[in-house]
């Protein structure tokens, strides 16, 4: 074709001038790089933690956040009220894990059983949990973080059904999280997930005994998954009308903060650290448009002069 063989001589022509003025082409693609270069940073900065701060989540634009608004017998009550939304419980706690004085002191997470589900959140080895795994009573099971399974265990595929240690106690690993799954909150991954009841067992000797079923211990934080066609805003709606008959001492301008979703992406990050990453963002990303704008300007002198 007549189009193709032209395009074929353009190019090879233009590669033939580039040739020539060796010079000339090494400032032009170099000042290019360093435009290109470092936008191309500062979107993928960007993008990691303001954009997308969350992984390994399903469908995320779904999933929302109310932050340590009730305790565990209310968070039962809220979920068993609101059947239309899925709900899910979270609490990260520091854990110490391993034995001794070898143990490593890091974060972990007291989930509902059903958080995997509610948050779509893959395995990459073993299964998740159930509700079976999470009632008064049921031996510990765990979790682990993909992370942590690669680099502290040398990704052992026989993890599975061995016991790894949490502050002292004995817990059963049932499964690893996919890779990408990096927890609700940015810089805060748990290397280990374990069922909410199982705290009683595993929690710390000084801060025993545990008393989940207190109604006065608001601690835990509510994941929730909107239905098909729902709205935020029917969300809030369903929960603080919920909320106003589980907690009926509570103040109604209180229930009506409590029970405001927070899109998960949003959530990711405290709302004062947010404005700060947000502001950081934004201002060397005028940073790198303006360098961008520098080198183009410079290339195009650059052709000025060599066509002079």
């Amino acid at each position: 074709m007549r189009w193709l063989e032209e395009a074929r001589q353009d190019v090879h022509f233009a590669i033939r001038s580039l040739i020539r003025a060796k010079s000339f082409t090494a400032a032009v693609v170099l000042t290019l790089a360093l435009g290109i270069g470092a936008n191309t940073t500062i979107f993928s900065l960007t993008n990691a933690f303001v954009l997308r701060p969350v992984g390994g989540l399903g469908d995320v634009e779904e999933l929302f956040e109310l932050t340590d608004v009730t305790s565990f017998p209310a968070f039962k009550d809220l979920r068993a009220s609101v059947p239309a939304i899925a709900l899910a419980g979270i609490r990260e706690r520091r854990i110490a894990l391993g034995h001794g004085a070898g143990a490593e002191h890091t974060t972990g997470a007291l989930v509902s059983g059903n958080f995997f589900t509610v948050a779509r959140v893959g395995m990459a080895l073993g299964r998740a949990f159930s509700d079976a795994d999470d009632v008064a009573g049921a031996a510990p099971v765990g979790v682990l973080g993909y992370e942590y399974w690669t680099r502290g265990l040398g990704a052992d595929s026989s993890i599975v059904g061995r016991f790894v240690t949490v502050n002292g106690a004995p817990v059963t690993v049932v499964g690893v999280a996919a890779r990408d799954f990096r927890g609700l909150h940015l810089g805060s991954v748990p290397v280990i997930l374990v069922p909410i009841n199982a705290w009683t067992a595993i929690a710390p000797s000084s801060r025993r005994p545990v008393h989940l079923e207190e109604r006065g211990w608001t601690w835990l934080s509510v994941v929730g998954r909107l239905a098909p066609g729902m709205t935020m805003a029917q969300a809030h709606s369903m929960l603080a009308n919920a909320m106003k008959v589980i907690m009926p001492g509570t103040a109604r301008d209180e229930i009506e903060q409590q029970s405001a979703p927070r899109p998960a992406q949003a959530a990711a990050l405290a709302s004062d650290a947010r404005d700060s990453v947000v502001r950081f963002a934004a201002i060397l990303a005028t940073v790198v448009v303006l360098v961008l704008i520098a080198a183009c300007a410079n290339i195009a002198g650059l052709l000025l002069a060599r066509a002079a």
